[in-house]
């Protein structure tokens, strides 16, 4: 009897599937066929990370708490776990810095601000909406409550010595008391910073002919034949480990060749942003003493207001990197490159511990940016509003991909289907 109980048990809650289920999850965020034997020990940080989100999906649940589940996966994951997703049916609360992830994903927002909660019906861009409707409300509440307050104090300060009056202005005096004041509408200030001007500029910043690319013995992309031409603006597309990061080090300078040839334009200037470089800032130093190493020769008060403009103010300028957040020190490695003013940034996953105001605020510097740029992000609305043009990075070539990320997700679904 106690077999037949485990059995059925086992039965109702589809035990019997559970490795292909838990194999599907693995392949929806990127881990290959081959890697799902691998022992955990042999994986990095990031791909951990994603094991830790698949045990989350994995488990039977009524509610699922995810703290930005996007933040270690590329595009076609995140487009994976939208789906996913969708197709849950308990309840899900998170965290993301990711609007489009947002919109896709849930149904409510709810607002931390001021120390208190505001419940929003709809998608991130309809709390956008709503939440600026609400506060010209409020400033508008507050701005009428002002005039009456106004008015009651100067009737107070005209009559309170008077005889005759003194009883209403002792009387407006406490209704003035008892008032429940309207807080001024308060929103915070936009974080906002822009790329300074090139300094010089050629038709041709970089160019490579039928180049191999790859890691000691090991070639990850196979006749690679690119140019960055000025005013490109360049959008990396392609699975985790398809070669993205690799490509951009080449460009960078990082990784020779293996074969073929790699030129750089005399006046190229490159500005490269990668998260290995925050690891690279010395943790016992502050933003102040890394700028005055990229600026040597530039006055300590001229690096302070520059260094405010990304938020680094008053005590900030002092504070040493080590107990910064991920956020702090990708605005720092920013700040550092923007100075140089180069001609050609490389951004590798420049946003992934950024929040949404300053998302949106190297969104509008890189729209003003006149040089050429190539990035590497899942954060598609940075993607979309940045880029111009595709290059799609897919079993060892780098190759124009002519259309727009619904095209992409397209793509990918009909090459899932054709190698399943």
């Amino acid at each position: 009897m106690e077999m037949a109980r485990i059995y059925d048990e086992f039965a109702r809650i589809d035990a019997y599937s559970a490795e292909a289920r838990a194999a599907d999850l693995l392949v929806g965020l990127g881990f290959a066929h081959e890697a799902h034997g691998r022992p955990v020990s042999s994986f990095s940080g990031g791909w951990r990370m994603r094991l830790n989100l698949a045990r989350a999906l994995m488990c039977r649940s009524d509610l699922l708490l995810l703290d930005e589940p996007t933040n270690h996966l590329d595009v076609e994951a995140i487009m994976w776990l939208e789906e996913w997703l969708q197709a849950y049916e308990g309840t899900v609360l998170l965290i993301s810095h990711d609007r489009n992830f947002l919109d896709a994903t849930v149904g409510r927002i709810l607002e931390v601000a001021g120390q208190a909660l505001t419940l929003y019906t709809g998608t991130y861009t309809d709390y956008e909406r709503q939440r600026a409707e609400r506060l010209m409300q409020q400033q508008a509440m507050f701005e009428k409550q002002q005039r009456q307050i106004a008015h009651i104090e100067s009737y107070i300060n005209r009559f309170r010595a008077q005889a005759t009056k003194a009883r209403q202005a002792q009387s407006r005096i406490k209704a003035l008391a008892k008032l429940e004041r309207v807080a001024a509408a308060h929103v915070d200030t936009p974080f906002t910073f822009g790329f300074r001007e090139p300094e010089g500029m050629s038709s041709c910043l970089v160019e490579a002919d039928k180049v191999d690319v790859g890691y000691g013995d090991k070639t990850i992309l196979s006749r690679v034949s690119v140019r960055v031409t000025a005013g490109l603006r360049v959008g990396l597309l392609g699975r985790n480990g398809a070669g993205k990061s690799t490509l951009v080090k080449l460009i960078a300078g990082e990784i020779g060749a293996q074969k073929g040839e790699l030129t750089h334009d005399k006046r190229t200037k490159i500005g490269y942003f990668a998260q290995h470089q925050l690891e690279m800032l010395r943790p016992d130093q502050s933003p102040l003493w890394h700028m005055a190493q990229t600026a040597p020769t530039t006055r300590e008060q001229e690096l302070r207001t520059y260094l405010g403009g990304f938020d680094f103010t008053h005590q900030k300028v002092f504070q040493e990197t080590g107990t910064m957040s991920g956020g702090e020190k990708s605005r720092l490695v920013l700040a550092m490159l923007i100075w140089n003013r180069p001609n050609l940034l490389l951004l590798d996953e420049p946003t992934n511990h950024l929040d949404l105001e300053v998302r949106a605020a190297l969104t509008l510097a890189l729209q003003d940016f006149t040089g050429s740029v190539v990035l590497v992000s899942h954060d598609r609305a940075l993607i979309e509003t940045v880029v111009d043009r595709y290059w799609l990075i897919d079993k060892g070539k780098v190759g124009v991909f002519d259309g727009d990320l619904e095209d992409y997700r397209k793509y990918r679904q009909q090459a899932d289907r054709e190698a399943a």
